[in-house]
């Protein structure tokens, strides 16, 4: 009931709406004949009363006159031209009552303006014509009653006034008779008004009456049809019902046991099919081979490239790698970056390690995807039926061990299985476990290693981290630096050694050792964490150490991701901080791209300088590095140097600053501090 009532106001709207629309249709259709009038008189009364009004004001009426007209004439043609069905019916008709006021404002305006006295017959002919204007718009106006009155209110009672403010019983008169006509006229274009909308809406109600009555013809037609229809329809419903529930569990079928990326039997898919070939190899007492199959650094291809160029890359990994396999062998895709590949009927190792040797091949081969070329590589993992384990869940645990081995000794190549492993693993989840401990438990620490400049004076430090374990003893960083940078837990240390340094630092100062600068390692990790920017700046606001001393290490092959390195480094380099390229000369970058890095200082490699003297080209290395830091404008820093002849050496080749324990080992800060200041003290230096 309530729906019915809510539904009574809407019908109404629109039934207004639709006469509404009818009206303005009838105005705009009759605006023809009142042009013809209203461009007729202007010109008739020009002539009339020339040589008895002022051209100066005859002229312009005319002219204002014709220009009204032709206003009218463009909006005429402008509804003539608007989109069908267009619910703007209101704003054209008041368009049209705009037009009609100004007209009327104008014929007004002459009825006041050309009063002339002298002559009754221009007197007659004038407010004759205006009240003839304003009869013979009725029968166009009379559709909307305010274009009425704002044409005939104005045209005829300007005059009227005009004449009543003349005076005398003639002229008061006659403004009394167009008055009365005035009225008379209203009356007519009301009666008029009301028998027109009486007819739309008849119109109205005998289109709704035929429309229902076709309405309902066509849909007992319809009915007909449909019960016909629905006979031979379900008829045929019933076959297709069988078909399509048929496809509809091939199709679930499938996806329960396929990746939707790539279209390769997934993890549940691949465990069924592990199982039977396990089974069939012990019956038949043959080998299988599983590969563990996992892309190298595939995060920086989302993360440069987008997450949509990285399932295109999937897929067109998974393409290559099917493609090339055996019709006996098998692809599957566990999630992620990681593939395995069963092979079957294996003969001995050699067999699978050309296998993943060509899996390799195919790998490292260009991939072209959404207009980027991909350089890819992968790390595979082997294990093998029955040596390495005789269920699934120990070749595929096995087999990822051997793959995380391959990826530790340098990713791009395939690495067995071996028991060891294991034992590895094992060791590498308790160290991870310890390390994640070891910062509340006051295993971290920092030592300072020393640099000198040519003069051997100190020059600065860098701040290197040390851990020793409650339950592995002295940790080298060699081995949970890169367990830091596998896990992520290398942000939270990162953190933790910005802070710790600049507060050292610091404290130094306090204690009358101001370090010129202390040198920070950062990981690629760090640098790329979202918050990085935000924690940098918050620990030199805590700490107070200046930007312009705090240098931050990078290595030679993290900068050589493309632009989103060269975006990083400009912004730290634009807040203050120095920027060190660590390990350099291992790296392969180029000139080029160099000269687009915001670079501070380069620190040649150690290796170079461990080849000092030892015929390799180690001291041509090191004087193109200190040529290219010079045409850069950076500052060269070698590290690792151990004895005097290669100080001399590097001196000689114009090094400016000198690192390693032939100068300075790695030092905590109270001894780091004490040895800072004996070395002052040895170059005649000052504190």
């Amino acid at each position: 009931m309530d729906g019915a009532e809510g539904k009574q106001p809407d019908i109404a709207h629109m039934a207004e709406q639709r006469l509404v629309g009818h009206q303005v249709d009838r105005l705009y259709a009759g605006l023809p004949a009142i042009l013809v009038n209203l461009a007729v008189m202007p010109i008739v009364v020009g002539v009339a009363f020339w040589g008895s009004v002022s051209p100066t004001t005859l002229l312009p009426w005319v002219v204002a006159s014709l220009v009204v007209l032709a206003l009218r004439y463009a909006l005429m043609k402008a509804y003539q031209r608007r989109p069908q069905g267009a619910q703007d019916a209101l704003r054209w008709a008041h368009r049209f009552t705009v037009t009609s006021l100004v007209s009327g404002l104008l014929w007004g305006t002459a009825g006041w303006a050309f009063f002339t006295p002298d002559s009754a017959a221009l007197q007659v002919f004038l407010y004759t014509s205006l009240v003839g204007l304003a009869a013979g718009s009725i029968i166009v106006t009379s559709y909307w009653l305010p274009a009425y009155f704002a044409f005939a209110v104005p045209a005829v009672g300007i005059s009227a006034l005009r004449l009543l403010m003349q005076g005398g019983v003639e002229y008061t008169s006659l403004a009394a008779l167009m008055a009365m006509f005035l009225v008379i006229i209203t009356r007519v274009a009301r009666v008029q008004h009301a028998a027109g909308q009486s007819l739309v809406r008849l119109r109205d109600e005998n289109v709704d009456l035929v429309e229902r009555l076709s309405a309902e013809k066509s849909a007992v037609e319809a009915a007909n049809h449909e019960l016909d229809q629905r006979v031979r329809e379900r008829t045929a419903e019933l076959l297709e019902e069988v078909e399509v529930r048929k496809a509809a569990e091939q199709r679930l079928e499938h996806l329960a046991h396929h990746d939707p990326l790539t279209g390769l039997p997934n993890r549940l898919a691949f465990g069924h099919q592990l199982d039977r070939a396990i089974a069939q190899a012990s019956r038949r007492q043959r080998r299988l081979v599983l590969l563990f199959i996992d892309l190298d650094r595939f995060k920086e291809v989302n993360d440069s490239a987008g997450h949509n160029v990285g399932d295109r890359l999937l897929q067109s990994v998974a393409e290559r790698l099917a493609y090339n396999l055996r019709l006996s062998d098998s692809l599957s895709r566990l999630g992620g970056d990681e593939f395995v590949c069963l092979l079957e009927d294996v003969v001995d190792g050699r067999e699978a390690m050309r296998v993943a040797d060509k899996m390799l091949a195919l790998l490292a081969s260009t991939f072209d995807v959404a207009g980027h070329e991909v350089h890819l590589s992968g790390s595979i993992g082997i294990c093998v039926f029955p040596e390495d384990g005789t269920d699934r869940e120990t070749l595929v645990r096995n087999a990822d061990t051997a793959m995380f081995r391959a990826k530790a000794e340098g990713r791009g190549r395939a690495h067995f299985y071996t028991p060891a492993m294991t034992e590895a693993a094992r060791r590498r989840l308790q160290m991870d476990a310890a390390l994640r401990r070891a910062r509340e438990a006051g295993e971290l620490s920092l030592h300072y290693q020393v640099k000198v400049d040519r003069e051997g004076r100190p020059a600065g430090a860098e701040a290197l981290l040390r851990w020793n374990s409650a339950e592995f003893g002295p940790v080298p960083p060699s081995q949970f630096i890169p367990l830091a940078e596998d896990t992520g837990l290398i942000v939270r240390l990162g953190e933790w050694v910005l802070r710790e340094a600049c507060l050292q630092a610091m404290r130094w100062r306090e204690h009358g050792l101001d370090l010129p600068s202390i040198a920070v390692n950062l990981s690629v990790k760090k640098l790329e964490h979202p918050e990085f920017m935000g924690q940098l700046a918050a620990v030199v606001e805590d700490s107070g150490w200046p930007t312009d001393r705090l240098e931050l290490e990078i290595t030679e092959s993290m900068i050589m991701d493309g632009e989103r390195a060269i975006e990083s480094l400009k912004l730290l380099r634009e807040a203050g901080f120095g920027i060190a390229i660590d390990d350099f000369g291992t790296g392969y970058s180029s000139l080029a791209y160099l000269k687009r890095l915001p670079v501070t200082a380069l620190k040649i490699d150690r290796s170079f300088v461990d080849g000092i003297g030892r015929g390799g080209g180690d001291e041509a290395i090191i004087r193109t590095v200190v040529a290219l830091a010079q045409r850069l404008g950076c500052t060269t820093v070698a590290e690792g140097v151990e004895t005097d002849a290669q100080r001399r050496v590097l001196l000689d080749e114009g090094v400016d600053l000198l690192q390693g324990y032939g100068l300075g080992r790695p030092m905590a800060a109270d001894v780091f501090a004490e040895a800072w200041f004996a070395r002052i003290a040895d170059s005649g230096g000052t504190r």
